[in-house]
């Protein structure tokens, strides 16, 4: 890649792709014919540091940007993440004219990662979707499966995907539609996968109130009266006694 003030325009690369953990060199490079005929005391052009946006942690602080006289500027990644993606600048300048600045855009490819599965409850007879994203560039492509079988859009099944996220939606649940789902995301660079489970949500239990103080429900659900053992001693001894 070259970069050159105005007055001496020439070929730039403007986008590059590399795959991650590999190494990256730019080298920005200035020509500038016959500057001693422009003005005799004109110095060399200058270079500053190529810089990168985003992300902003990677750009060289403001102490650390250190101008300096010569054609080349050579900047080297050793193995670049996918974090170290975004535009990187050079700027070229000198004393007889404005500065000139080139980008060039460097993107990193990556095989898919699963970054979120969500498994879901659903009741029977309603609508319920389970949902995958997956982190890759490019961007991955999704499918569904179960038990080994892959799963298309058709039977009450809908399955919708979009640039790093898919979802399964069952318009209405039946009992066979429980259980273990897997989602698959792939690029050219490679695949991953993840497990879900769509869960049969099960209504609580309300137990019945009792019918008033004193009173228990039997085995079978019948309402008895609960008198207490004192009072039938106490009762038998008032009969005895003739209270």
């Amino acid at each position: 890649m070259d970069c050159s003030p105005p007055s001496s325009p020439v070929p730039w690369i403007s986008q590059v792709r590399i795959l991650e953990w590999l190494n990256l060199a730019l080298v920005c490079r200035t020509f500038w014919p016959n500057s001693s005929l422009l003005n005799p005391h004109s110095s060399s052009p200058s270079l500053s540091p190529f810089s990168l946006s985003p992300p902003p942690c990677l750009a060289p602080a403001p102490e650390e940007r250190k101008e300096f006289e010569g054609e080349e500027e050579y900047l080297e990644i050793l193995g670049i993440t996918r974090e170290q993606s975004g535009k990187y600048e050079c700027k070229a300048a000198n004393e007889v004219s404005s500065a000139d600045v080139k980008q060039v855009k460097v993107t990193v490819n990556y095989p898919p990662t699963i970054t979120e599965s969500k498994s879901n409850e659903a009741t029977t007879g309603r609508k319920a979707s389970l949902k995958c994203e997956a982190s890759a560039v490019p961007a991955p492509d999704f499918e569904w499966y179960r038990d080994d079988t892959r799963i298309n859009s058709a039977n009450g099944l809908e399955i919708k995907s979009t640039e790093g996220q898919s979802s399964l939606t069952v318009t209405n649940v039946t009992e066979e539609h429980y259980g273990n789902y897997t989602c698959v995301a792939a690029n050219n660079l490679g695949m991953t996968n993840a497990s879900l489970v769509l869960f049969k949500r099960v209504s609580p239990t309300i137990p019945h109130p009792l019918q008033g103080p004193g009173s228990v429900r039997g085995i079978n659900g019948s309402i008895s009266l609960a008198v207490p053992l004192w009072l039938l001693a106490a009762s038998l001894l008032c009969l005895l006694s003739k209270c």
